[in-house]
């Protein structure tokens, strides 16, 4: 029969172990960033653009409800995105028809990989040749901006974010009943071992 001693270890080698799988937990999740930009950010263009875009570390939510918006706004205030954004992968986009020289504000406002909204602009300059054609743009963005389908409490977890955290908790469980089990299991057999 083994030391007592050297059972005791082995139990508490174990419970080590689950302990720090549990307070380990799943890795941190970090809100997307913004890695590229078209136009970029201070660009100064003298061509019309067809689109804007803005292109991310990871991939885009593209939830119901209007949660991703992609605006650009130019001299006067006057909107010319002329359509809703579309999301591709970690890509939005929207088409824009720019009106007359000076600075234009791209906005955006997208739901990240890990469930919270994030928000953030850029400006760049355009000067078009005297015969552009120019857009006078609109009073009003081209979509809706329903910020209240997207507001996230900051200090809360996405609901998205809700169910892996519940799977990894209950794994690490899991994990650490098993190991318990099974080091009961082998005790018990090592008690019933004639003594040598």
């Amino acid at each position: 029969m083994r030391p007592r001693g050297r059972l005791g270890s082995t139990i508490t080698t174990g419970l080590a172990a689950v302990a720090l799988v549990v307070a380990a937990g799943p890795p941190a999740l970090a809100h997307n960033v913004v890695v590229d930009t078209e136009p970029a950010a201070e660009q100064r263009l003298a061509q019309p653009l067809e689109q804007v875009s803005v292109t991310f570390d990871d991939v885009v939510l593209d939830l119901s409800g209007g949660s991703t918006v992609l605006d650009v706004v130019g001299p006067g205030g006057m909107h010319h995105a002329t359509g809703c954004p579309s999301v591709a992968g970690t890509s939005v986009a929207a088409p824009v028809a720019l009106g007359r020289s000076g600075t234009y504000t791209v906005s955006w406002r997208i739901v990240s990989a890990d469930g919270h909204p994030v928000s953030g602009s850029h400006t760049f300059e355009y000067a078009p040749s005297s015969d552009a054609a120019v857009s006078g743009g609109m009073p009003e963005p081209a979509c809706a901006r329903p910020e209240a389908a997207v507001e996230t409490p900051a200090d809360d977890p996405a609901p998205g974010v809700l169910v892996p955290l519940g799977v990894a908790a209950g794994t690490a469980l899991a994990g650490g009943a098993a190991v318990l089990l099974a080091l009961r299991l082998r005790t018990r057999k090592e008690s019933d071992l004639p003594a040598r």
